[in-house]
């Protein structure tokens, strides 16, 4: 009897800790799947306020490996064509390549966890102390929605985006939830120049759409710049 009951509460143990491990294997899995933008194609457009859209981007996201590809193109106000390639990690988000093309100019950027920097042009961007990780912007709208990605997958970290178009460094980090919408999570956001400044600051809030995971608006003030998702064809 003394020996059943030993076996009884042996397997019962072996039991608890299979329980556990599978646990913490599924916590760990969703901890190392962060929502990225589906696959598809995207149209997007920047607005100042309620006016007309400044500019249209297409972009075209691909990828179910280990990696996915982010490609931008859109036509400037002043009528110039300019596009983007970027390769993310899916794991992480983390940016393993970038480049920019706009008429004759073309930037590589070579990107380590705590540098940017631009391929034979002799400048680069260096990851802000207290942020974790190092993202490129050049002012269109692809990078805006990634590092709302970014932001939403680690809310308690600040990252430092790369504004290649300003030659400058800043970083972003989450605020509290401060907007609420049916169906939505609001990655409410703070872009600053540096920890603890109010100047220069800009307040950002981007939609994401809890079913289809779609980023479908980003508002920005001061300046009411607005990013609306106008449509998305998956694939």
């Amino acid at each position: 009897m003394v020996y059943r009951r030993r076996v009884f509460l042996y397997v019962r143990f072996i039991a608890s800790m299979v329980f556990v491990a599978l646990f913490a294997a599924s916590i760990a899995s969703a901890q190392i799947k962060p929502t990225r933008p589906p696959n598809g194609t995207y149209v997007y457009s920047l607005h100042e306020g309620k006016g007309p859209a400044i500019f249209k981007s297409t972009i075209v996201v691909t990828g179910t490996g280990s990696t996915f590809s982010m490609s931008e193109k859109a036509k400037l106000p002043n009528g110039a064509i300019a596009t983007t390639q970027s390769t993310w990690f899916g794991a992480t988000l983390l940016p393993v390549t970038f480049d920019v093309y706009q008429g004759k100019t073309t930037l590589h950027a070579r990107i380590s966890p705590t540098k940017l920097t631009l391929v034979g042009r002799g400048s680069s961007f260096a990851r802000i102390s207290g942020s974790t990780r190092i993202l490129p912007s050049v002012g269109l709208i692809s990078t805006d929605i990634m590092f709302a990605y970014v932001v939403n997958a680690y809310p308690r970290e600040s990252l430092t985006l790369a504004e290649i178009q300003n030659n400058q460094s800043v970083l972003v980090r989450r605020d509290g939830p401060r907007a609420q919408r049916h169906g939505y999570t609001a990655i409410v956001m703070i872009k600053q120049e540096k920890h603890g400044s109010v100047q220069g600051q800009e307040h950002i809030v981007a939609w994401l759409n809890h079913r289809s995971a779609l980023i479908e608006e980003i508002r920005a003030n001061p300046g009411d710049a607005r990013i609306t998702l106008d449509r998305f064809a998956r694939s």
